[in-house]
C-alpha cells in the first residue's frame, strides 16, 4: 500500500496563469519537503472550476498541478515515488458533473 496526503503538493494556479505553479507555492511546497518526504505517494488535487474557460486552459491547470507533484517526488532523489492525480468528475463551484472535454482532460 501506499501513504500520502490528500491535496498535497499544493499548486494554487489560477486561469490567469495556468501554465506553472507561482513561486509561493513552489517555495511553500520546498518547505514542506520533510513531509513530503514521508511519503510512498504525492496526491496532487485535480479539480476544477466551472469558469468559462477553454479546455485548453483547464488542461494547462492540470498538467501543471500533476507536473508540481512530480517534482516533488522528485525532490529526494526518489524515483520510486509515483504521482497519483486525485480528481472529481464535479465542478467545485456548481456540483454539476465534467463535460466531457473536461473529464477527458482530466484523465
Amino acid at each position: 500500500s501506499r501513504m500520502g496526503y490528500y491535496i498535497f503538493p499544493f499548486c494554487f494556479n489560477s486561469e490567469i496563469n495556468p501554465t506553472f505553479c507561482p513561486k509561493n507555492a513552489i517555495d511553500l511546497n520546498n518547505e514542506l519537503n520533510w513531509l513530503f518526504s514521508l511519503q510512498t505517494v504525492t496526491l496532487p488535487d485535480l479539480y476544477i472550476s466551472h469558469k468559462n474557460l477553454s479546455d485548453e486552459i483547464h488542461a494547462q491547470l492540470l498538467k501543471s498541478r500533476t507536473l508540481e507533484g512530480i517534482r516533488v517526488a522528485q525532490l529526494n532523489n526518489i524515483t520510486s515515488i509515483p504521482t497519483y492525480p486525485y480528481i472529481t468528475y464535479k465542478y467545485l463551484d456548481n456540483n454539476q458533473l465534467y463535460n466531457d472535454n473536461d473529464l477527458h482532460n482530466n484523465f
